[in-house]
């Protein structure tokens, strides 16, 4: 026999005292540039020297008179006990009084930063915080993330004053500093952050010794002498910039007034990164494209040093070169074995436009596969989507047209590596036919390859008395399990096929070659004791937005037919259609967009098995299917799937 005690909490055991996790830091910045000491009601003192950081300690109690002393001489004290709360960090700045104040003093307050505990759990980005610690009160400063030429993260924060915290993306940060006096704003300078996700930071502007404006960076996480540090400023300011040229013709592109980021750059090829000037002014950039040397189109982006953009130029059907995007690098942290996918809508005959993934292999989920994920919701023309994280491998890609009734466009198949970001271009080709391009963050200097094209299958489980099934589809999902009266929609490619059906342990095998203008839908049907499965393929047609179409089909082996009828006010029942096991009609046409009520009666009996409802949408196609079994509970059935 085995016997234990419970393991015991060490907090409740012996529990930390009220400072334990409370961190005190001292920043000196009196104005004579002496050294300072910051006291606890008059000792335990942290010293600092100029514009440096004192080590970190834990307060004597969970409050204290708190005051600055010079060569121990108090010099300012404030009034009312300082009270500390656990799971804080504080750091205290001594500042002087303003310029030209009447009653000048080298130190006369104490500022305090503490950091905050409203950071999401589930948070990529970081926290800053922006302190104005240069003693002018006729100036302010702002903080911009990137170049000066881009909107203030945090705007005209005067002298004393600390803005609220502001969330920042992590990683290599470039951050610009504003200064705004009466004579106009004047750039302080361009730095370079290494930033921790859920980091908590704060930008310091204060006073050198020599009189001019420093920039430190505060890391308020980090209890160590090595956090409060000068700024590296960022004195080579380049940008990098990679041509992808959709166009059917060689193009230029430069950015004004000079820099050339691609001479003549052949069609249909992605470039090498280019390196490109960036934060000269403070005025956004200009690009534009030449066919030759006449512009094509500009456009305008603030350009960000230290960061590599993508340009992707499309023609816009007979126009060459006349849409391009500027695609910053994605800020988002890839969680393992995902990658990340943005889209680009430059279909010029599309201004909206929907791409997602079909069903696609997943072993973490209990299905066995994941589907119906959405890239990109009504997109519009010449706009680049969010990022979506998906898992990595093939990826079964299916673009719809945004209106009603909706229509599957195109079907392709790609492949994406773990922990990469990648493109999705949709663009149409000179003859507008549309196509879609995969391209990888790292992907230069090589020839733009198109997706391949595939067909299209939808599979319902129609098997009598199953609860669901166990259903592989070649190399692309080794593993599904279908429920009953469900579907799975995938892609297929245009090469010989197997398809493997385990119901109870009984096996069907489905092999066929899909052809490129087909989609199809593969009705699993019978029964649990004898499965079997109709395949229907449809040649792609343009669809006729006037009337709707309908088919129907028996997947039930119980009976010997089946009759379908749609106009039961007659004595005499009369089908329009008998259909014995796996048989199935063409399509009819429905002209109104109402709903439909059809009656599925036993020819031997004459008597109704069951009937179904559909509300019709003008311009879809639907298969109505009977199935189901008088042999159980939940009897015969009618499903519906739209085929596309």
């Amino acid at each position: 026999m085995l016997s234990g005690c419970i393991e015991e909490n060490p907090d409740l055991v012996n529990p930390p005292s009220n400072v334990e996790t409370i961190n005190i830091r001292f920043v000196n910045l009196a104005s004579d540039f002496q050294s300072r000491d910051l006291l606890f009601d008059g000792g335990n003192p942290l010293s600092a020297g100029y514009s440096q950081i004192s080590g970190t300690v834990h307060p004597p109690a969970d409050s204290s008179f708190l005051s600055i002393s010079k060569s121990s001489i108090k010099e300012f004290a404030f009034n009312r006990i300082t009270k500390f709360s656990r799971n804080i960090n504080f750091t205290y700045f001594a500042l002087p009084s303003p310029k030209g104040d009447s009653a000048y003093k080298d130190v006369d307050t104490l500022i305090v930063l503490t950091t905050s505990l409203a950071m999401p759990s589930y948070s990529t980005q970081a926290y800053m915080k922006l302190f104005n610690a240069y003693p002018d009160s006729t100036v302010t400063f702002s903080l911009m993330v990137g170049c000066p030429n881009t909107p203030p993260l945090i705007a005209a924060v005067g002298y004393r004053q600390t803005s609220s915290p502001e969330f920042i993306r992590t990683g290599i940060v470039p951050i610009s500093i504003i200064k705004h006096s009466i004579g106009g704003n004047e750039l302080v300078g361009t730095y370079q952050t290494n930033l921790e996700v859920k980091g908590q930071y704060a930008c310091v502007v204060l006073e050198k010794q020599d009189g001019s404006i420093g920039i430190f960076f505060l890391d308020e996480m980090n209890t160590t002498t090595t956090t409060f540090d000068k700024a590296q400023e960022i004195n080579e300011r380049f940008a990098t910039i990679r041509t992808v040229n959709l166009s059917n013709s060689s193009l230029t592109a430069i950015k004004l007034p000079g820099d050339v980021i691609a001479q003549d750059f052949q069609s249909n090829y992605i470039g090498n990164y280019s390196q490109i000037s960036a934060c000269s002014s403070n005025t956004v950039d200009s690009l534009i494209i030449l066919d030759g040397n006449s512009t094509t189109t500009s456009l305008t982006s603030s350009l960000e040093v230290l960061r590599n953009y993508t340009l992707v130029i499309a023609d816009s059907l007979s126009v060459i070169g006349k849409k391009a995007v500027l695609v910053p690098p994605s800020d988002e942290i890839i969680e393992s074995g995902y990658s990340s996918i943005r889209v680009i809508n430059l279909a010029a005959n599309y201004p909206t436009i929907d791409l997602s993934i079909s069903s696609k292999s997943n072993p973490l989920d209990s299905l066995g596969y994941s589907a119906g994920i959405s890239l990109a919701k009504k997109l519009n023309y010449g706009t680049v989507s969010s990022s979506v994280q998906i898992s990595s491998g093939n990826i079964p890609l299916a673009l719809f047209t945004t209106f009603s009734p909706v229509q599957l466009l195109k079907t392709l198949n790609g492949y994406v590596e773990a922990d990469k970001n990648y493109l999705i271009v949709i663009s149409n080709d000179f003859s507008g036919n549309l196509r879609l391009n995969l391209i990888e963050d790292s992907q230069v200097n090589q020839p733009l390859q198109n997706l391949n094209e595939t067909s299209f299958i939808q599979i319902i489980n129609s098997i009598a008395r199953t609860q669901k099934i166990n259903l592989t589809i070649g190399d692309k999902i080794p593993a599904a399990k279908l429920h009953y009266a469900n579907t799975i929609a995938t892609n297929l490619e245009t090469t010989q096929q197997q398809i493997s059906v385990d119901v109870n342990g009984k096996q069907l095998n489905i092999n066929f070659t899909p052809e490129i203008d087909k989609r199809y839908c593969l009705v699993l049907t019978g029964d649990i004791d004898n499965p079997d499965y109709l395949l229907i393929g449809n040649t792609l047609s343009e669809p006729n937005f006037s009337v709707a179409q309908r088919r129907f089909v028996n997947a039930s082996n119980d009976l010997p037919s089946v009759w379908v009828v749609d106009d039961v006010s007659n004595e005499e029942i009369i089908p329009f259609a008998n259909l014995i096991y796996k048989d199935y009609t063409f399509y009819d046409i429905m002209d109104k967009a109402k709903r439909y009520t059809y009656y599925f009666y036993n020819p031997d009996t004459k008597e109704e098995i069951v009937s179904f409802d559909i509300d019709v949408t003008l311009g879809k196609r639907y298969i109505l299917i009977f199935a189901g079994t008088s042999k159980n509970k939940f009897g015969y059935s009618v499903m519906q799937i739209q085929e596309y």
